[in-house]
């Protein structure tokens, strides 16, 4: 074998060594690292407009989501903490009100529910999303008649909102009146009836106070209108246990 080849052979080698020691060891989420290198490369050209634009928190901002998802939770805190201070300084309003609730993501995410709730308790007008995570930190330090207080805010502005039903019938759950949680699923069924999950989450609750014969029945009802229905899956869980951070 030629020399010329020996080496390209060698140093494909040595190549294919570093990609696989690259790839095993952390940061395992490669994308958002380098999503973090291109962010603060490009910040180095255009920082002068962002500040005259108003717009430095973005670079902050953008750092902390891809920081955390390397899972680099104290310096993702110490970024999106330098985004919030920028848009105080800066008295925008809209986009401090935004990176409290972006921050309470990154916080649930890192299981920080007491900074969370702090976070979202900071947002003057709450999205209907907002008002779940918020009930649901609540009902998670036991203040269940607050947490009920945002889930029939919820009913309030829609009355027609499955959040709003599933949050309050949860609320009741957590103090083990699973009759309760029945009773605001079968509100919701009168008032939006024909929906499979709905009567998938009351054959839960039916379940759980001891009726089988009704959670048979409820169960089998959410699987004529829909074989597929998912049985598994909570939106009032999912709401604050975070696997994935959703943020961009």
């Amino acid at each position: 074998m030629k020399l010329g080849n020996i080496i390209k052979y060698l140093v494909t080698f040595i190549l294919c060594l570093f990609l696989i020691g690259y790839l095993a060891n952390p940061p395992y989420n490669k994308i958002a690292q380098w999503q973090y290198i291109y962010n603060n490369l490009d910040f180095l050209k255009i920082k002068e407009k962002m500040i005259m634009e108003g717009n430095e928190y973005l670079f902050y901002r953008n750092n902390a989501v891809y920081l955390a998802k390397m899972n680099e939770k104290q310096d993702s805190l110490k970024e999106i903490d330098k985004a919030i201070e920028i848009a105080q300084n800066k008295s925008n309003e809209p986009q401090l009100q935004r990176l409290y609730s972006e921050r309470s993501k990154i916080r649930m995410y890192f299981d920080d529910y007491e900074g969370a709730l702090d976070d979202l308790l900071k947002i003057e007008h709450l999205t209907q999303d907002e008002h779940l995570k918020l009930a649901m930190l609540l009902k998670k330090q036991g203040d269940y008649k607050q947490a009920a207080n945002y889930c029939n805010q919820i009913i309030n502005k829609d009355i027609k909102a499955y959040v709003g039903y599933a949050c309050l019938a949860e609320v009741y759950a957590e103090i083990k009146k699973y009759n309760s949680s029945v009773m605001v699923y079968s509100l919701l069924i009168d008032r939006v009836p024909g929906k499979a999950k709905y009567y998938a989450d009351r054959a839960m609750y039916k379940k759980a106070a001891g009726d089988i014969e009704g959670y048979e029945a409820d169960l089998k009802k959410a699987k004529d209108i829909y074989p597929m229905v998912d049985t598994k899956t909570s939106i009032t869980n999912d709401a604050i246990y975070k696997k994935h951070l959703d943020l961009k």
